[in-house]
């Protein structure tokens, strides 16, 4: 529909119309168009043609959305590809490394599902999710926090055919606001998949007061509680793999062994996916998409009162956008927001 040589010449234009630099025009190498979602995806030659793409704050890339009327757009360069699928292919050797440690159940639903799915994505970007009839059996859990990232993970084991169960962990509105469990609960109906709620309140106590007393940085102990009550729920259950949203720990160390015939299989990082790759599959089941506003409740009330936590935040957009998981303008809105989260405290005063 629209030609690397109709998206170079836009691009063009619309640099020259802003009064933005256009001495040359950016090499387009391929654009592909989803009709379905109404996105248009640009693959540029290298860094400064995609940066030209994008504009800055991402403005240009915005303005041609608009120009063109998709609903989404996006960009990467060549190179880019070319280290997703060095990274997709670094995850697979890992899963059949420690496919030879567990046992023939777990082994043949690797084989046969989780080294498949990461086969099919070196088809990326003209490609669609992998897809098999479902198991008998749930053979994932996944941690629904209500992200675009764990909604994908959710969405990409439900197409494979894994049968995943959703677990939620609902210590309360710090984590789970009532606009997330609306969410939640829109696409597990859309899904038809099983979806469990768990009380979780005590578990989390001492990490709400150690984070509201500024003691911690309370997302990496949330991330561990969450952690430690899905493994104990898959050995429970005799449920051989579970599942998280993660979209930095790529290659090999998207997948390991937790305990005796369980892996952690963290589905988004594996095929190393960008946050606009988990923006538009969620979409696509009822998700209204990010909002680029910084994690939950809790962290944002922890921003607000401890300016010195909200560091530790922009370090992990920061390595979000190195990874090439944000681009630059997501990630600027990130840290708007982290910054303005934390008030009159940000001007300089508790920032030395």
């Amino acid at each position: 529909m629209y030609s690397p040589a109709d998206i170079s010449n836009l691009i063009y234009k619309v640099r020259s119309e802003l009064g933005l630099c256009a001495t040359l025009k950016p090499k387009i190498v391929e654009t592909y168009y989803d009709r379905e979602a109404n996105s248009l995806f640009i693959i540029a030659a290298d860094r400064p043609d995609k940066s030209a793409v994008l504009g800055p704050g991402g403005w240009v890339l915005s303005l041609i959305r608009k120009k063109l009327g998709v609903t989404a757009v996006g960009v990467r360069s060549k190179l880019d590809l070319e280290a997703k699928k060095q990274r997709i292919k670094l995850a697979a050797e890992q899963l059949r490394r420690l496919s030879q440690d567990v046992d023939g159940h777990l082994r043949k639903i690797i084989d046969s599902r989780l080294l498949p799915m990461l086969k099919n994505e070196l088809n990326y970007p003209a490609r669609t999710f992998f897809e098999r009839k479902p198991l008998k059996k749930h053979a994932l859990i996944i941690a629904l926090s209500g992200g675009v990232d764990s909604t994908t993970a959710l969405v990409l084991a439900w197409k494979a055919g894994l049968n995943p169960i959703a677990i939620t962990m609902s210590p309360g509105t710090w984590l789970i606001p009532a606009e997330t469990r609306r969410i939640i609960n829109t696409v597990v109906s859309r899904l038809g998949v099983h979806h469990e709620y768990i009380d979780s309140t005590k578990a989390y106590e001492e990490m709400f007061r150690d984070a509201l007393k500024g003691k911690i940085h309370p997302c990496g102990r949330c991330h561990t509680i969450t952690a430690t009550r899905l493994i104990e729920i898959a050995k429970n259950r005799k449920i051989p793999l579970i599942g998280f949203g993660d979209l930095l720990p790529t290659g090999t160390y998207s997948s390991y062994i937790v305990e005796e015939n369980l892996v952690r299989f963290n589905i988004p990082a594996s095929l190393s996916l960008s946050k606009i790759d988990t923006i538009l599959t969620a979409r696509q089941f009822g998700h209204p998409g990010a909002s680029f506003v910084y994690g939950c409740p809790l962290i944002r009330e922890v921003h607000r009162r401890y300016p010195q936590f909200c560091y530790a935040s922009l370090h992990r957009v920061l390595r979000e956008t190195r990874a090439g998981i944000l681009e630059p303008g997501q990630a600027l809105k990130y840290v708007k927001n982290i910054m303005q989260l934390s008030g009159k405290k940000a001007d300089g005063q508790g920032w030395s």
